[in-house]
């Protein structure tokens, strides 16, 4: 699996347009919580990836979940240099994103815990599920699903997303 997600950072980081970020692979018990799949290292803008989990999810759960990291990674990018030319992202986003970062709700500190919590409702989050479900939707043919409270907002942010190419 770990070539498989080289692959697919490399393909992602090619359609943003950055260099890759480095991916750790590590074992559940270096993860605040064994059942953490993926995290973006702010600072370092590193993937870390759960190994364990990684090794027996579903392929395509692993490259939704890595394009998902990824993205974080091009969001905390553009925020440090507070600059871009990307058409789908306006001031109004990367001001949003800067709150959410600096503000981070992580999934363990949602009150509900489900896809309808703090944590998932994040701008910064339904944008990186869209990109994840367009970049599949690109390279497979295949419409990932997104829990169904979140449809409506992923879906809205899909649209400003069309013109990415997988490694353009």
């Amino acid at each position: 699996m770990e070539a498989v997600i080289g692959k697919v950072v490399r393909i992602a980081s090619k359609t943003l347009g950055m260099d890759e970020p480095d991916v750790i692979f590590e074992k559940k018990e270096r993860f605040p919580s064994p059942d953490i799949t993926s995290v973006m290292h702010p600072r370092r803008l590193q993937i870390h990836v759960n190994e364990n989990w990684a090794e027996q999810a579903e392929p395509l759960e692993v490259i939704f979940t890595v394009l998902h990291e990824v993205r974080h990674v091009y969001q905390k990018r553009l925020i440090d240099n507070d600059s871009h030319d990307d058409p789908g992202i306006t001031d109004d986003d990367l001001a949003q994103w800067k709150k959410e970062f600096d503000g981070y709700t992580r999934p363990d500190e949602s009150k509900a815990g489900g896809p309808d919590d703090a944590y998932t409702k994040q701008a910064i989050e339904i944008d990186a599920m869209a990109f994840a479900k367009h970049l599949i939707n690109r390279l497979f043919g295949f419409d990932y699903p997104v829990p169904d409270e979140l449809k409506d907002k992923v879906n809205t942010r899909l649209e400003r997303m069309q013109h990415y190419r997988p490694g353009k």
